[in-house]
């Protein structure tokens, strides 16, 4: 590249790669003659890195960065500028404030980036100088003009917020126009620093980037970053010569620091899910986090550690001291199916934290390659297990949960002397189909709830993962559903979506797709008692009450009120249970109940297979007076009613212990049929069936009925077909010209057909 004259000229050009300063020296001279031509080169710039993925654009002029081939006229330049200063007034008069003050050194590598209104300035002026010099260096001028258009980009926007994106998953950022990094995080009340605090994991990088970042906030929408308080290290040479590392590690040995390199070095370790407990006893903070990577066995590994890491600090704001990283509880020796995971003994990764209300403190995580979940009771230091693996004893010192169900990610809290726990599924950084379960001893049986999402039509979780519940207000019920959208191709741009958690009347957990909302959003979302009885099967819309008494939190105090309902009615298909949804007036929560609608001419009422009882049976024959009125389900005498297979030989029976309608009934051997006989007096009936597919099969059955006409002749209807691999009622009506039995038969059109079954079917006389 040729010499070049010296200029003054400030040109910071911002690439998709690069930043571009003018050298020290070129910067520092003077210009000898402002009517020379002026000349620029590559070699008048310092390279550094570009840190442009912490900074969020918010104005809408795209980067259209020209090479420095193109040719670029002084003209081309000028419109450059005053479309760009136009644009700033433009944004400033549509309320964008831009940053004026540069990035502190909490950022680190972020500070180098100034991104501030300034600074798209003084890039315009030296833009300028070109063109009143009347330059002619072409170089120069392509460069200024790509300068000015990045720079613009570049600048760091302001905002306070009001409310939260909820689903729409908006950008969010710090006080400083800084994108939030705080993946994977947790968010808390402080009560000692009297504000919220906000841990997570930095992505600024991507998958291993500056270490732990921590927030704060006073209103849980506008947060100031308090700096990484757990950093990376770069080299270990660090530990002994850097002033921050040096420091904080002074009393550890040699030894002791190829430890604490190798566990959160910046290159190969792997730091996920980071969550802090205060220790009142200690006063001390303690830091737990999900800590993978190499081990010194297998030191090429990003996953072999599979542990969790421990650090503790004086100051919620850090620095953290790493103690070490851990394999915690293991599966015990009586409940070892053989499964090939069981041999991953210790293995911790996804994790979160939980202080109860007694200040026992547990780390919950999901181990065993993420086929099992383990709660696990720490010391009182908050520091360790409360007892060693080799003594650790099952329902006293840890929990193992969930064996080959693969469920990552837990959040738990607790309310109304209940604990939740929030899961996701194992697929990665795509998301998927969340769960959650309950129990009443964080130590105890969990129970399986299924889904927690509403209106989520993907079974994605609104397309995020979860990552901790915010107990704002546990008293009025309120807490926030803290989830990650993450962004594979991007870790940096990962989202956060945070949801109101809401709970029906029964104590079951609701998360609905909002947006932009606000925490008054979280006022009705408890779980409302409802003081007057319900009833747990309704028998007909007749039966539902018209007004309930509740009890309701109104200005932080629980009074109870009368309210009416209005129940939103589908069409209920008689025998089958129906969930009915009811909003309650006073307060705009809604209810569910399950209503069997039993038809007050209902005939008989058959539960097929079952021999401990019948809840639904029980229900028809209270309501009906069915002529079956003394049995649910008997095999066929003559004069009466009942199955005609011959058990063990034709048909035989499927959960015959159960009492629920669908989980028992018959099935057929091979190419048999299933087959009722009922006496019946002449008229038009309805014949009600249900099925459940216990196999997953894809099962094509018909159903027909026969009789004996007045003549003896045998007279034979179908009534039809149907398909199903689930869960299926089917619904028949046929005349009947004289008072006669009639065979009822479940059968397989072709003989290519799976075997039949059946669960229950109910006959009703339509008058």
């Amino acid at each position: 590249m040729k010499n070049s004259k010296k200029c003054t000229t400030l040109l910071v050009l911002l690439g998709s790669a690069l930043i571009l300063q003018a050298s020290p020296a070129r910067a520092a001279s003077n210009i000898e003659n402002t009517e020379e031509k002026l000349s620029i080169s590559t070699e008048d710039f310092i390279i550094e890195p570009q840190f442009k993925d912490i900074l969020e654009t918010t104005t809408t002029s795209a980067v259209t960065t020209t090479s420095l081939s193109a040719t670029v006229t002084l003209n081309d330049l000028q419109n450059k500028i005053n479309a760009l200063v136009a644009k700033v007034e433009q944004d400033k008069k549509s309320g964008i404030t831009f940053a004026t003050e540069k990035l502190s050194e909490l950022y680190l590598d972020a500070s180098k980036v100034e991104g501030t209104l300034s600074k798209f300035e003084l890039n315009i002026e030296a833009a300028k100088k070109l063109i009143q010099a009347n330059s002619s260096d072409q170089e120069a001028i392509t460069a200024a003009y790509n300068t000015i258009d990045t720079s613009y980009n570049s600048i760091r926007t302001l905002k306070t917020y009001s409310s939260f994106s909820g689903t729409d998953g908006e950008v969010w950022k710090d006080t400083n126009g800084v994108p939030i990094q705080a993946h994977g995080g947790q968010v808390q009340w402080l009560e000692k620093e009297g504000k919220w605090y906000w841990y997570g994991e930095d992505k600024t990088k991507g998958y291993r980037s500056n270490g732990i970042s921590a927030y704060s906030s006073k209103d849980l929408y506008n947060w100031t970053f308090e700096g990484y308080v757990m950093r990376t290290i770069s080299s270990r040479e660090q530990l002994d010569k850097d002033p921050y590392f040096s420091e904080l590690y002074k009393d550890y040995t040699s030894k002791e620091k190829d430890n604490v390199y190798l566990c959160f070095n910046d290159s190969t370790a792997v730091i996920e899910r980071p969550k802090m407990i205060y220790n009142q006893k200690t006063g001390k903070y303690v830091l737990w986090f999900h800590a993978d990577g190499p081990t010194v066995e297998s030191p090429n590994s990003n996953y072999a550690a599979a542990s969790a890491g421990v650090a503790i600090s004086d100051s919620p704001n850090g620095p953290f001291k790493f103690l070490g990283r851990y394999r915690l509880n293991v599966c015990p020796a009586a409940d070892k199916k053989g499964e090939w995971y069981e041999a991953s003994a210790g293995f911790a990764r996804d994790m979160n934290l939980w202080i109860d209300d007694d200040g026992t403190a547990y780390i919950i995580y999901s181990s065993e390659e993420n086929r099992t979940m383990f709660i696990s009771k720490l010391n009182d230091e908050y520091t360790y297990l409360a007892t060693d693996v080799d003594k650790a004893v099952k329902g006293k010192d840890f929990v193992r949960l969930f064996p080959g169900a693969q469920r990552e990610a837990p959040a738990l809290f607790k309310y109304n002397s209940k604990y939740y726990m929030i899961t996701s599924s194992a697929t990665g950084w795509d998301p998927n189909q969340a769960k959650y379960w309950v129990a009443d001893d964080i130590l105890g049986e969990w129970t399986d709830m299924g889904d927690p999402c509403i209106d989520d039509k993907d079974k994605k979780t609104f397309y995020t993962q979860s990552t901790n519940v915010i107990n704002v207000d546990k008293d009025g019920g309120k807490f926030i559903y803290m989830g990650d959208r993450w962004k594979s191709n991007n870790l940096g741009d990962s989202r956060y979506v945070w949801l109101p958690l809401e709970f029906d009347s029964k104590g079951n957990l609701l998360i609905k797709p909002y947006t932009n909302w606000k925490l008054e959003d979280l006022n009705n979302k408890y779980s409302i008692q409802v003081n007057s009885e319900l009833k747990d099967v309704y028998t007909g819309i007749e039966e539902l009450p018209k007004t309930l008494n509740i009890k309701v939190n109104e200005n932080g105090k629980w009074i109870n009120k009368d309210t009416a309902v209005k129940w939103n009615l589908p069409d209920l298909t008689p025998m089958s249970k129906t969930t009915v949804t009811g909003v309650l007036e006073a307060v705009g929560r809604q209810i569910n109940v399950n209503v069997i609608n039993i038809p007050n001419n209902l005939q008989y009422y058959v539960d097929c297979g079952a021999k401990k009882g019948s809840t639904t049976y029980e229900l028809a024959n209270s309501k009906a007076k069915l002529k079956n009125s003394k049995e649910w389900d008997k095999a066929y005498a003559e004069g009466s009613w009942g199955y005609v297979g011959k058990i063990g030989t034709d048909i035989n029976y499927k959960n015959s212990d159960s009492t629920d309608d669908y989980d028992n009934g018959f099935w057929a051997y091979k190419d048999k049929k299933i087959e009722y006989v009922v006496p019946l007096k002449a008229g038009n009936y309805s014949l009600f069936a249900g099925f459940n597919e216990w196999w997953g099969a894809n099962r094509t059955m018909g159903v027909s009925i026969s009789y004996k006409n007045s003549n003896g002749e045998t007279v034979k209807q179908e009534l039809g077909t149907f398909t199903s691999n689930s869960k299926k009622n089917v619904k028949y009506t046929f005349n009947l010209p004289i008072d006669t039995e009639v065979k009822i038969s479940v059968y397989k059109p072709n003989v290519n057909n799976p075997d039949v079954i059946l669960s229950w079917f109910a006959l009703q006389e339509n008058r």
